[in-house]
């Protein structure tokens, strides 16, 4: 995981044993990722490249989920009263 995140210069994240997944704010780097992974002789079932969703986009922005932030804001408005 260390090779995904120095070459994307992003942190990564593995929510399954053999998954990794990783924000790529250029996918002209995958490329580099693929041939750092070779040279490291690290063998890939599959590579998939997508765009964000708006849940992964706000989680960047804000540093927390949907679910966080709206539990926060119900928070704030019991709060108040």
């Amino acid at each position: 995981m260390s090779i995904v995140q120095t070459i994307l210069n992003a942190k990564a994240s593995t929510n399954e044993p053999s998954l990794i997944t990783a924000p790529m704010a250029d996918p002209e780097r995958v490329t580099d990722l693929l041939l750092a992974l070779r040279k490291e002789n690290i063998r890939l079932s599959r590579v998939n490249v997508q765009e964000p969703t708006l849940d992964e986009v706000f989680l960047t922005l804000t540093g927390e989920s949907k679910h966080e932030h709206e539990s926060k804001q119900a928070q704030k408005g019991v709060n108040k009263k």
